[in-house]
C-alpha cells in the first residue's frame, strides 16, 4: 500500500509541476482576463463531469469489485456514455440560457465537458480494477500533452490567444482517452453473467446517487464562487481568484494521493476494524503533512508571486492566506470522507457537502458583492471548515473512537511501517 501511495504521490507531484508551468504560461501570456475564461471553461466542464457521474461515477469503484462480471463493466460503461452525452447537452444549455458563461466558449464547454466525462468513466473503472499506476499515467498524459502543445503554440508559433489553450486542452483529453482504453480491455473480468441493462442501471443508481450527489454539492462548494465573481466583479476577478485557489488546492495533492489508495483498499476489504484504523492513522498523517505545506506556502513573499505570475496577480498571496484555514482542516476530513465512501455510506458525505454548500451560498452572496475575491476566499474557507467538522463528528459517532484518539501518536507511525506494506 505504501508503494501505491508513493507512486500516486510522485505522479501527482509531476502533475502539479506541469499544471503550475501551464498556469504560469496562461497568467503571463493571457493575463487575468484570459485566465478567467480558462477558469470558467474548466469549471463548467467539471460541472458537466460531476453530473455525468450519477451514472458511471465513484459508485463503480464500490460495485465493480463486488460484481466481478465482464457484462456488468461493459454495460456500466455503455450506460455511462449515453448519460454523459445527455448531461453535456443539458448543463451546457443551462449555462448558456443563464448567461453564466460567455457565448464565445459555450460550444467548447459542451465538447470538453463530454470528453472529460468519458475520461473520468475510464479512470473510475481503472481504480475499481486497482490499476492505480495506469490511472495516474492517464491523468499525467492529459496534463503533459496540454502543456507541451500550448507552449509550442505560444513560444514557437506565437499564437498568443485563448484558442491556443483550448486546442491543447482538446489534444490532452483525446490522448488520455485513447491511452485509457487499452488497460481497461486487458483487465476486463473473465466471468460472464446474464445481466440486463435495467438491472445494472438499478444497481448503479442505488449506490451512485448519494455518492455523486455529494461530489456535485462539494464541487459547487469549490467553484460556485467563480460564477458569482463573474457576475459581480467580472472575468478578470475570476482569473485572479482562480490562481489563488489552484495554488492553495495544489496542497491537496498530499491528501488526494493518500485517499485514492485508501478508497481502493477499503472498497476491496470486508474488515471494518482495519478500515477504521487505517483511516484514522492516514487522516492524522495527512493533516500534519497538509499543515506543514500550508505554512511553507504562506512564507513565500508576495513579490515572488508577482514576478512568477505577472503583475495582474500581485494579490494572490492574500487569497491564499484567507483560504489556508479551510485548506488545512480539509486535509484531515478528506480521508474521513473516503472512509464513508469506501464502506458505502455515501449519505454522510452528502450531508457534509450540503452543510458546506449552505455556508458557501450564504457567504458568497453576502461577501462577494462587498469584498470581491477576498469575500470568495473567506466563504470557501468557512465552507471547508463546516464540512470537515461534520465529517469528523460523524466518524466519531460511527466508529465509537474517542475524540482524544484523533490526534497523532507514535503508535500510528509504527502501524504505518509494520502494517501497510501490502
Amino acid at each position: 500500500m505504501i508503494k501505491s501511495i508513493f507512486s500516486t504521490f510522485t505522479t501527482r507531484v509531476f502533475s502539479l509541476i506541469i499544471s503550475f508551468a501551464t498556469l504560469i504560461l496562461t497568467t503571463n501570456y493571457l493575463g487575468a482576463e484570459g485566465r478567467g475564461y480558462i477558469s470558467l471553461l474548466t469549471a463548467s466542464a467539471g460541472l458537466i463531469n460531476l453530473f455525468s457521474g450519477f451514472i458511471g461515477g465513484a459508485a463503480l469503484v464500490y460495485l465493480i469489485p463486488r460484481n466481478k462480471s465482464r457484462n456488468f463493466v461493459i454495460q456500466s460503461a455503455i450506460l455511462s456514455y449515453f448519460w454523459a452525452f445527455f448531461v453535456s447537452i443539458v448543463i451546457t444549455a443551462f449555462l448558456f440560457l443563464t448567461h453564466s458563461v460567455d457565448k464565445s466558449i459555450i460550444f467548447h464547454v459542451f465538447l470538453i465537458g463530454f470528453l472529460l466525462s468519458i475520461l473520468s468513466i475510464h479512470t473510475v473503472i481503472l481504480l475499481a480494477f486497482e490499476k492505480i499506476i495506469f490511472q495516474n499515467l492517464v491523468n499525467l498524459l492529459q496534463l503533459l500533452v496540454n502543456f507541451i502543445l500550448f507552449a509550442i503554440l505560444l513560444l514557437v508559433f506565437h499564437k498568443v490567444e485563448l484558442n491556443s489553450f483550448i486546442v491543447s486542452l482538446y489534444s490532452g483529453y483525446i490522448a488520455s482517452l485513447l491511452m485509457s482504453i487499452i488497460p481497461i480491455i486487458k483487465n476486463l473480468p473473465s466471468k460472464v453473467e446474464n445481466l440486463s441493462l435495467k438491472s445494472s442501471l438499478k444497481e448503479i443508481l442505488k449506490y451512485g446517487f448519494f455518492a455523486q450527489l455529494s461530489n456535485v454539492i462539494q464541487y459547487l462548494n469549490y467553484r460556485f464562487s467563480f460564477f458569482v465573481l463573474n457576475y459581480f466583479s467580472g472575468v478578470s476577478a475570476v482569473g485572479i481568484y482562480s490562481v489563488g485557489v489552484v495554488i492553495s488546492e495544489a496542497i491537496w495533492t498530499i491528501c488526494g494521493s493518500i485517499s485514492l489508495v485508501q478508497y481502493s483498499k477499503i472498497a476491496n476489504s470486508n474488515d471494518i476494524s482495519y478500515s477504521q484504523r487505517i483511516t484514522l492513522m492516514l487522516a492524522k498523517l495527512s493533516f500534519l503533512a497538509t499543515f506543514i505545506a500550508v505554512c511553507l506556502l504562506i512564507l513565500i513573499p508576495e513579490s515572488l508571486f508577482s514576478i512568477i505570475l505577472g503583475k495582474d496577480f500581485s494579490s494572490v498571496k492574500q487569497i491564499i492566506i484567507l483560504l489556508s484555514p479551510g485548506i488545512t482542516i480539509f486535509g484531515y476530513s478528506v480521508i474521513i470522507s473516503h472512509y464513508f465512501a469506501g464502506i458505502g455510506k455515501y449519505i454522510i458525505n452528502t450531508k457534509a457537502s450540503f452543510i458546506g454548500l449552505i455556508v458557501t451560498l450564504i457567504f458568497n452572496l453576502t461577501l462577494v458583492p462587498l469584498y470581491g475575491y477576498s469575500g470568495a476566499a473567506i466563504s470557501a474557507s468557512l465552507s471547508y471548515i463546516a464540512t470537515a467538522f461534520f465529517l469528523i463528528y460523524s466518524f466519531i459517532r460511527d466508529t465509537g473512537i474517542p475524540p482524544t484518539k484523533l490526534l497523532p501518536s507514535v503508535d500510528d507511525l509504527k502501524f504505518a511501517v509494520n502494517k501497510l506494506k501490502i
